[in-house]
């Protein structure tokens, strides 16, 4: 089966293969890092304002991180009221908590923050609920705390950002630092 294409079968068990979505053409464009910078900040700010369009109070989940912060100073530049943001941290392992970091950035950008935080008993107990909303295991960590952040919110909100993605696009993960040659071996 080729991406992009379906086949149908009737009665007669006749199938037919048949394109319903390709790719537009893309085509890279040779620039520097200056004009890259240039041509993003548009960009950016196109696809927020084009997401937020809601009649509805906007929420964002709120990590510390790279993408998250960059989602937040954003929404808070682009639309008219505070945002709500939402982080999840851990009781249990305070080195690895995010929640001091969502705090900072929360006060800095004036959203109304409403922070979260788990012990292990809550994690195991919606396991079971995590694996049937998403219908396969999947090798992504987050799909616990986004689901339990989904949950949460969700009984505030109805349009919430995730930062979903952001970190490849801004550099947010350390993976990304390595030298090539590092990543490659690992």
């Amino acid at each position: 089966m080729l991406r992009g294409h379906a086949i149908s079968v009737d009665y007669a068990l006749n199938m037919q293969r048949e394109r319903w979505w390709s790719l537009p053409g893309l085509r890279p464009s040779a620039m520097d890092m200056e004009q890259a910078q240039e041509a993003f900040t548009p960009l950016f700010e196109l696809v927020m304002r084009e997401h937020m369009r809601a009649s509805v109070p906007l929420g964002l989940f709120l990590s510390g991180g790279v993408d998250s912060r960059l989602q937040c100073a954003m929404l808070t530049r682009l639309h008219e009221h505070p945002i709500e943001s939402f982080p999840i941290g851990y009781s249990v392992n305070r080195e690895r908590n995010e929640l001091d970091d969502a705090r900072k950035i929360a006060q800095r950008f004036g959203t109304r923050h409403h922070s979260i935080e788990i012990n292990p008993d809550e994690l195991l107990v919606h396991i079971p609920h995590a694996v049937w909303s998403t219908d396969e295991l999947m090798r992504d960590f987050a799909v616990l705390p986004i689901s339990l952040l989904a949950e949460k919110s969700g009984h505030s909100l109805k349009v919430i950002f995730t930062g979903g993605g952001g970190d490849e696009a801004f550099v947010g993960y350390a993976r990304f630092c390595n030298h090539p040659l590092q990543r490659w071996l690992s």
